[in-house]
């Protein structure tokens, strides 16, 4: 009987059929896999350099606005580097102002320009209103002292003086030293966001400059000036001229480009206050609008319409303005964070340039009124600037007399020389004023028409996105 075996003959065929099957999904798999990754490769770094690009556009923008005389094309293709160039951008201003620019910037690779990148910067120039208080110069015997307090930052160019337990709710920048009072028992000031030494800020020698923009389209008057400003938006302005016969005040509104400039007249005694030759301002009111306001010589903050000459010779006259304050813009502090909020419905702001000193008149007014003083706290709403000398009290070794009275200032103080507005005895007799100066925050990157700016200013980036 024969005997047959089955024959395995054909069954390695599906093995290796199938093994390939397997090899090829796997291979496949890995080839789809190595693709996918190339693509992420590929895309990831074109998706870099687009982004590298519109942040170069950004560095090339600042670098150009920096750059004394230069210009960079707006809204049109920029490509770089110059020979055989790789990649573009696009710069887009959102917004200009001399002291702020908001720009956007799309940048590609030129190999791939369907996939691109936007890039946004806040860009500011560097500006003395973006400090509460900025000094040139603090001389010695001048103290920050125990319940005095300064919100927003502050920067010194040489010293800052302490005595007692001053706080400072801002930073603190200061060039040279910090000075503590050796007689005072307890000096321990609060720095509630640090305190930094850093080189000195240039600082302005004259306001010139603002006397050909007044001549220009401003309001341009010699001698002295007193302006009220008015809650309806105008101005109430008296320049007597030198005649016998006084010319009366007279409405204005707020100028064009904002400047209001007074010199002085020649020969005249710039060290008589009252002098009508003398270039110096006496203004006092609630202002609505924008306004800069500079004078040759000096300006005189007061408590009184400074407009009418012979209000006080009645006892009974109390009309107070409590100084220079706005009409529909106010400020209240913010506990949180620690600074002074904006309120009201207006855009109200008010720069004061003096080429000498910016003072608080206390005591004195025209002819034979030295017998007239201040009442209550005095508000100064504004960016204050004296360029050669200070802001000071009239009159702080006696006015305001019981020594409680504040000098509110909201805005920002900038002086050659620190003056002083109130006076202290280590026995507890104070005259004069008692500080209380808040920044006005909007002065961190807008300013008073035309003000005046730091020396070979910059601009920086402040915010990137």
């Amino acid at each position: 009987m024969d005997i047959f075996k089955k024959s395995e003959k054909g069954m390695a065929l599906p093995a290796v059929i199938m093994v390939m099957l397997i090899t090829f999904t796997l291979s496949a798999a890995v080839l789809t896999m190595a693709t996918s990754q190339v693509n992420t490769e590929i895309s990831y770094e074109t998706n870099t350099q687009a982004l590298q690009a519109a942040e170069a556009g950004l560095n090339m923008y600042l670098w150009y606005i920096n750059k004394e005389g230069a210009s960079i094309e707006l809204d049109t293709v920029i490509t770089y580097p110059d020979a055989n160039p790789k990649y573009a951008f696009i710069l887009h201003e959102i917004d200009a102002t001399n002291a702020l620019k908001k720009v956007t910037s799309t940048g590609w690779a030129i190999h791939n320009p369907d996939i691109t990148k936007t890039v946004s910067a806040t860009f500011k120039r560097k500006s003395f209103t973006e400090y509460v208080y900025f000094t040139d110069q603090e001389p010695e015997e001048i103290w920050w002292r125990t319940g005095e307090y300064c919100y927003g930052p502050y920067r010194s160019n040489s010293n800052i003086y302490i005595s007692g337990e001053p706080v400072f709710y801002g930073e603190v920048y200061y060039a040279n030293d910090i000075k503590l009072d050796k007689n005072s028992y307890k000096n321990n000031p609060k720095f509630t966001k640090g305190i930094f030494q850093e080189k000195a800020i240039p600082f302005p020698t004259t306001n010139q400059m603002l006397k050909d923009l007044a001549e220009d389209e401003g309001l341009y008057f010699e001698g002295r000036t007193s302006i009220m400003m008015n809650p309806n938006g105008t101005l109430t302005i008296w320049n007597p001229g030198n005649g016998k016969n006084e010319e009366p005040p007279k409405t204005y509104n707020i100028p064009k480009n904002g400047v209001i400039y007074v010199n002085s007249k020649a020969g005249a005694n710039l060290n008589d206050r009252f002098s009508k030759a003398a270039g110096n301002v006496f203004i006092s009111g609630k202002l609505k609008g924008r306004l800069t306001v500079a004078a040759a010589n000096d300006i005189y903050i007061t408590d009184y319409d400074p407009t009418e000459k012979y209000f006080l010779n009645n006892w009974w006259y109390n009309k107070h303005t409590n100084g220079v304050t706005y009409a529909n813009t106010d400020f209240v502090y913010d506990d949180k964070k620690k600074e002074y909020r904006v309120t009201g419905t207006g855009n109200d702001m008010l720069g004061l340039i003096a080429n000498r000193d910016v003072v608080l008149l206390t005591k004195g007014w025209f002819d034979s009124n030295d017998w007239v003083t201040s009442s209550g706290d005095i508000r100064v709403y504004a960016a204050v600037m004296a360029i050669n000398g200070s802001f000071r009290n009239s009159h702080h070794e006696n006015y305001p007399s019981n020594g409680t009275e504040k000098v509110i200032l909201r805005g920002a103080l900038i002086q050659k020389k620190r003056g002083a507005v109130g006076s202290f005895t280590y026995y507890g007799t104070n005259k004069g004023y008692i500080k209380d100066y808040g920044h006005d925050i909007r002065m961190t990157a807008e300013q008073p028409p035309n003000f005046l700016e730091p020396e070979n200013s910059g601009w920086e980036i402040i915010h990137w996105q």
